[in-house]
């Protein structure tokens, strides 16, 4: 498990138990505990999509429902677009994507 931006203590995750996800494809782990966007800071991702416009980076700015850059739809376990990974907790086998500029609405 390799998390370069994870504190080693301390948080309020459960550091003895692992989850598994995917964000854009690749795969990482994170914590009971962890938001979306706290698993992918800690596993160095810092990008998490880009401006609808000029295709500008944007990543996550804020601890909670404050952020505007994070914007992700979940495809699995079930299709929610439009959410901020600040506010999305993590639980094993997630899968998500960022989310550019003003996104789609989920298929169904």
């Amino acid at each position: 498990m390799n998390a370069p931006f994870r504190t080693r203590q301390g948080g309020r995750i459960d550091r003895d138990t692992a989850y598994t996800f995917t964000f854009d494809g690749l795969e990482f782990t994170g914590h009971p505990g962890d938001t979306l966007g706290s698993a992918l800071l800690a596993n160095g991702v810092h990008q998490v999509t880009t401006s609808i416009k000029l295709g500008r980076p944007r990543g996550i700015t804020a601890a909670w429902a404050e952020d505007t850059g994070g914007l992700v739809q979940i495809e699995e376990p079930f299709p929610e677009p439009m959410l901020l990974a600040t506010t999305v907790e993590l639980f094993d086998r997630l899968v998500a994507r960022g989310v550019p500029g003003q996104g789609r609405l989920a298929e169904i």
